[in-house]
């Protein structure tokens, strides 16, 4: 009798199938993880675009209430008129010793945030802040270092905050502490912020030529912006410092890099996103750059100017976006503009003839008087 031999088949997979699955899969992740990050930036790049149209539409909605722009910063006479020890228009408004309202401050009503104006009125800091002109005056009105107003300056306003920034969420811890980052500044000029007053009323060797749209207690209104609402930046991208000593990119803080921009295209910053090195004066750069490291903050693209200029006094226009930033425009409009537009050949200061004044540096002057031909991005 013969008897029949069975086989049994595995049910498994031998180790050379199980090495080329794995591989397969291997590359299939290979390729779907840049997609997918890709995806997940262009959604991120969305969101703080639209975050940066609701900032603006807030602007809009502050100019119909009080016909104008908000003050980039206000600060009392007494400080920018160099009375009572307080260092003259210089340090006033870069040294950080004197803080108070600044834009976003002035626009919280417009972005839902009226409880938190509530909170900020509370300290005395709003009513006739721009207007005191002798120490006295000053009694009962809080300094944003004060510790009272610790937890207001520290309070997270999501609308500030570019989600492609990974920088954001990490606190200033200067003066004082507890600073909620924000990314995004106003157009304040392409002049020193020390000359706000001559160059708003059009005087001196840069006149109106260097005019943004908002300075040291002054806001702009629509007539003023005579380039046109279209072409005239109101808003543009700022990055958050890269550590907790780093004042750049602080929604409450009213200084020159923090909140507001300043001769972010003059001055030798011609450009944005620009990469080679000292194109911003930050409040105590010594400071975080030791605390940071120069190798650190030249591949982010952040290193300040380390002349022992420990000041807040000249910005660049940056973005955690590949090839460009958002800004938004006195019209309300939001454009991606690229780190290749046409950025002129200013030199030292402000040029104001029609050569040096690149399409860059014409759309951040809101009455330079010449024009920008086709699309500016």
């Amino acid at each position: 009798m013969n008897k029949r031999k069975f086989t049994r088949k595995s049910d498994g997979f031998t180790l050379v199938e199980l090495l080329v699955v794995i591989a397969i899969i291997g590359v299939l992740v290979s390729l779907l993880l840049p997609a997918v990050q890709a995806a997940r930036e262009a959604a991120r790049r969305m969101q703080c675009s639209s975050n940066l149209r609701n900032m603006s539409l807030a602007l809009q909605n502050h100019h119909d209430t009080f016909q104008r722009f908000p003050e980039a910063i206000q600060m009392p006479k007494f400080f920018l008129d160099g009375s009572g020890g307080g260092g003259g228009n210089f340090r006033a408004m870069t040294d950080g010793q004197r803080l108070f309202a600044n834009w976003v401050m002035l626009t919280l009503p417009f972005i839902e945030q009226q409880p938190l104006y509530d909170q900020f009125a509370s300290f005395g800091q709003v009513k006739g802040v721009s207007e005191i002109d002798t120490a006295a005056d000053l009694s009962g009105t809080l300094s944003m270092r004060a510790i009272q107003v610790r937890e207001f300056r520290g309070s997270r306003i999501d609308v500030m905050l570019c989600p492609s920034d990974p920088g954001n969420q990490e606190p200033y811890e200067g003066l004082g502490g507890n600073w909620a980052r924000g990314n995004y500044g106003i157009n304040g000029g392409l002049g020193f912020i020390e000359k706000y007053d001559e160059w708003w009323n059009g005087e001196g060797l840069e006149g109106a030529c260097a005019r943004g749209i908002s300075t040291v207690n002054n806001g702009a209104s629509i007539r003023m912006i005579e380039d046109g609402t279209s072409t005239t930046v109101a808003l543009a991208e700022l990055r958050a410092g890269l550590g907790q000593s780093d004042p750049r990119g602080v929604w409450a803080l009213g200084l020159v890099g923090s909140s507001v921009h300043s001769q972010h295209a003059s001055n030798d910053v011609n450009a944005i996103n620009s990469c080679e090195g000292g194109e911003d004066d930050v409040l105590n750069a010594s400071t975080f750059i030791g605390d940071i490291g120069e190798p650190t903050l030249r591949q982010e693209c952040m290193y300040p100017f380390d002349g022992g200029f420990d000041f807040s006094a000249q910005s660049t226009v940056r973005g955690p976006h590949v090839g460009g930033v958002n800004i938004a425009m006195a019209d309300g409009s939001v454009h991606f503009v690229s780190d290749f537009i046409d950025a002129g050949e200013q030199g030292s200061g402000v040029d104001c003839r029609e050569t040096p004044m690149g399409v860059w540096q014409r759309i951040n002057s809101s009455h330079d008087g010449y024009s920008v031909q086709g699309v500016f991005n």
